[in-house]
């Protein structure tokens, strides 16, 4: 079983494997907020991620970069900080032009926490 769904997606094409991961990502990260997860949400910010590759519209750039907050939080708390580091670059990467002005306090947090 394992041998198939690796040669499955070993011939997909890596754009196809990115969409899948965020497609993934996106539904899981709902359902783990939704029923308050912190393993779900971490697990499903890491395929968003691995997905990230996806070009998003703006509005779900800000949810993602929200759900990476999210999950470096909750990687904090379990002193996780490498982990944290990732999510909140990783959120960073998900701001678009003109954040500071649309997003501040996103922005401000994810940046403040990166630096830490």
């Amino acid at each position: 079983h394992d041998k198939l769904q690796e040669a499955a997606y070993s011939m997909m094409k890596p754009e196809e494997r990115c969409l899948h991961h965020n497609r993934y990502g996106l539904a899981l990260g709902f359902v783990a907020e939704r029923e308050k997860d912190d393993k779900m949400l971490l697990t499903a910010v890491g395929q968003i991620n691995q997905g990230s590759q996806v070009v998003i519209d703006d509005e779900q750039a800000i949810v993602v970069s929200n759900l990476n907050l999210d999950a470096g939080m909750k990687a904090m708390i379990m002193s996780d900080f490498f982990l944290a580091h990732s999510f909140f670059n990783h959120g960073i990467s998900y701001l678009r032009r003109g954040h500071w002005t649309e997003h501040y306090d996103l922005s401000l947090q994810l940046f403040n926490l990166a630096a830490k």
